[in-house]
């Protein structure tokens, strides 16, 4: 029940370091930066495979208190 009751905050806060990523990538590609648009895509992908296993996991937890 504890994790159940944390893991909205911790939804949040991935999905912000998704948008921070999502914006870093744009102003790469803006500068035309390949190499640091290469970099920024992989931390993205990792930052949205966070998000995915913390959504995954809330409605584990979610049925189990059902």
């Amino acid at each position: 029940k504890k994790e159940l009751a944390g893991m909205e905050v911790a939804i949040l806060e991935a999905e912000e370091a998704f948008e921070l990523l999502q914006t870093s990538l744009d102003e790469a590609n803006a500068a035309a930066d390949h190499v640091k648009l290469v970099e920024l895509h992989a931390e993205q992908q990792e930052a949205q495979d966070r998000v995915d296993v913390l959504y995954a996991r809330w409605e584990e937890l979610g049925a189990k208190a059902i």
